[in-house]
């Protein structure tokens, strides 16, 4: 047993998984397949999906309250959009984000 113990400490302890990179056309591919749950809030942060919190309702304060604040002070020649899809590069594109 000692032996076994000693090659899983070894061995084991320092394999590590192969990530592979994740487009953003893959990300979409695997939502329309029905591969990840709709339900399901997911991210795509440098290739890899990321699984995010609920919303909850600090978040969602927060939020209402900072949209209101650069509605009021922005011209309305810049667009506010919150908590809409935004591609970042060909491997990321995050949702649920405040920015102009």
């Amino acid at each position: 047993m000692a032996a076994l113990a000693e090659y899983l400490e070894t061995n084991v302890s320092t394999l590590q998984p192969h990530l592979y990179p994740i487009t953003v056309e893959a990300y979409h591919r695997i939502g329309e397949n029905g591969i990840l749950d709709i339900t399901q809030r997911t991210e795509l942060i440098g290739s890899r999906i990321i699984k995010m919190s609920p919303i909850g309702c600090k978040h969602a304060d927060t939020v209402n309250r900072l949209t209101r604040y650069f509605s009021k002070i922005l011209p309305d020649e810049i667009t506010i959009s919150i908590q809409n899809p935004i591609h970042l590069t060909r491997c990321s594109k995050v949702r649920k984000l405040l920015y102009t």
